[in-house]
């Protein structure tokens, strides 16, 4: 079943695609920072021929639309699936899972946490590029 990500205004009964973070592929749990300046999702992948997802960013430019989609690093994304992106609710945090399958066909997961300082960074690297 395909998944994309869609906004609506409060008060609105307008859905609007966000086609530069949707592809064929399934998008789906996602978490907006606080002052959505950008939102980190899934994307759904065949790894290994195991179902996985990795996380993604894209960022809100200042004239309203969201830069395409980006692939976060190897600090976020593993070779298993990465997964449950959230943000703390005063925005300085971002928490994420990862799952790895082991040798005895279970799967470990472990919990990260960065600073979204690291995405602020990202962010205006991104907009110096694309509002030229």
């Amino acid at each position: 079943k395909q998944c994309d990500i869609y906004c609506a205004k409060m008060g609105d009964s307008t859905c609007v695609n966000l086609s530069n973070l949707n592809t064929e592929r399934s998008e789906c749990v996602l978490a907006v920072n606080p002052d959505e300046k950008y939102i980190i999702f899934t994307r759904y992948f065949n790894k290994s021929g195991k179902d996985a997802v990795d996380l993604y960013i894209g960022f809100h430019k200042n004239n309203g639309s969201w830069t395409v989609a980006q692939k976060l690093d190897s600090l976020f994304n593993s070779s298993g699936s990465n997964h449950s992106p959230r943000f703390s609710s005063d925005g300085k945090y971002f928490f994420y899972r990862q799952s790895i399958w082991t040798d005895s066909n279970t799967i470990e997961t472990k919990q990260y946490w960065v600073r979204t300082r690291t995405f602020d960074e990202m962010r205006e690297s991104e907009l110096k590029n694309t509002e030229k």
